[in-house]
Order: structure tokens, then sequence, then C-alpha cells
């Protein structure tokens, strides 16, 4: 097989590859589903009781271990994999079809105005107490959506959110378009520096070690300026310098 046809013939299971990562993601979702703190489908969220078991367990499932003192010391789970990977799936999918699609703005044109009536739908639907719809919170500071959290609520937000940056990039220009231009070549750089600073300023400085309860609109600044910091840095060395 020569190097022409062995391109071609990558390129013509890339739909099969990225629709098994899909599956697989779903099956995830699935599984993270049954096992959550106060809305697992089949069993709530629970832990071995071993914390040396636990650490490792907590990255792929969500936990919450006492550990030997309940008071002070606790594994958490914030964004276990079953029940994240889901929306890496979507991406890597998503991309892929945009690389294949002839016209982006009739694509967006459809999916976000139906991304936006999906996600008010679910949205309206889990405000007015489904027993399926669990967006909110499971305890203050976590989040473990279901596979119906994610199809109807998560994923349709990403969808309309792409939507709206799609035409209001079209819509900008000079300046105002190079700066979104640049901060989305950033996002990756911008997305770790930024849970640094959330990690280590907001929850271990203000929240553990300083006891602080920021209400919305100290909440709102906070993270504002952190993510303009965080979006500096990016474009500076050394963090320059890494490519992701």
């Amino acid at each position: 097989m020569n190097a022409a046809a062995s391109s071609a013939a990558m390129r013509a299971s890339e739909p099969m590859r990225a629709a098994g990562v899909a599956a697989v993601s779903l099956a995830m979702s699935l599984a993270g589903s049954l096992v959550a703190e106060e809305v697992g489908w089949l069993v709530p969220r629970g832990h071995t009781g071993v914390v040396a078991l636990d650490i490792p367990l907590s990255l792929v499932v969500g936990l919450l271990s006492p550990g030997p003192d309940p008071e002070l010391a606790t594994v958490e789970s914030a964004f276990p994999l079953l029940n994240w990977f889901v929306f890496v799936a979507f991406g890597l999918v998503f991309g892929k079809l945009l690389r294949r699609c002839r016209n982006p703005d009739r694509l967006y044109a459809l999916a976000t105005p139906s991304a936006l009536l999906l996600y008010a739908g679910a949205t309206l639907w889990g405000v007015h107490g489904s027993p399926l719809i669990h967006f909110n919170a499971s305890e203050p500071g976590f989040y473990h959506p279901s596979i119906l959290d994610a199809l109807l609520v998560g994923l349709p937000a990403v969808v309309f959110m792409l939507g709206t940056g799609h035409f209001a990039g079209k819509a900008l220009k000079g300046g105002a378009a190079e700066l979104v231009r640049r901060t989305a070549s950033d996002l990756n750089r911008i997305y770790l520096i930024h849970w640094v600073f959330v990690m280590w300023l907001v929850d271990a400085l203000l929240c553990r070690t300083l006891g602080l309860e920021m209400g919305i609109p100290a909440l709102l600044f906070v993270s504002f300026a952190i993510l303009a910091v965080s979006a500096l840095l990016a474009r500076l060395p050394p963090f320059s310098r890494f490519k992701l």
C-alpha cells in the first residue's frame, strides 16, 4: 500500500474511531451516573474506607472518604473521569466534524438555537423537580453530571457557547477580533493556569486558610481577575513555550 492509499485509509477510518470514542464515553457516563452522592441511580456515592485506595479511585469515580478522622482527612473528587470524559470525547468528535464541514456558518446557524432550546427546556425540567436532571451540585462545590445532565444540559450549553463565539468572532473587527483569536489559541494554557490560581489562591488560601466566604459579586470579580491574569501569563514565558 503506497503512502497516498494509506493516508486515504486512515482518513476513512477516522469516523469509526471517533464513533468508538463517543460510544465508550457514553458507557463511562452511564456508569458514573449509577454511583453519585444523592443522585446515584443505583447506589449512593461512598468509599472503601481505606484512604490509600480511595485516592486513586476518586480520580475515576466520585468518592467521599472520611479517612481516619472524618473532620480532618477527606478524599474528595470534583471531576471524576467516568462523569466528565464525555465532554472530552465530544470535543474530539465535534472537532473532527468541523474539520470536514464545508459550511461552518450553516452548521452553527442550525446547531446554536437548537442547543439553546434543549438547554433551556432541560433546565426548566430540572428546576421544576425532575428526578432525572441534577445539574445542581450534589453537595457544595461538587458536580457529578449524570449522562442526562451531560446530554441535555452540559453539551447543549457547550454547543451554544461555541456557536455564539463563532458568530461573535466573525462580527468583531481589529483588536477585539485578534484578542478573541489569541485567547482561543491559548485556551489550554489559560485553563491550566486558571485552575492553579483557583485551587491555591481561592480554595487553599482564601477559603480554607482564611475562612472567607465570598458573595456572588466578590466571586465574580475574583473569577474575572483570575481569568485575566491567566490569559496574560499564558502569553508570557515560560508558559508560552508550552504547546498544548
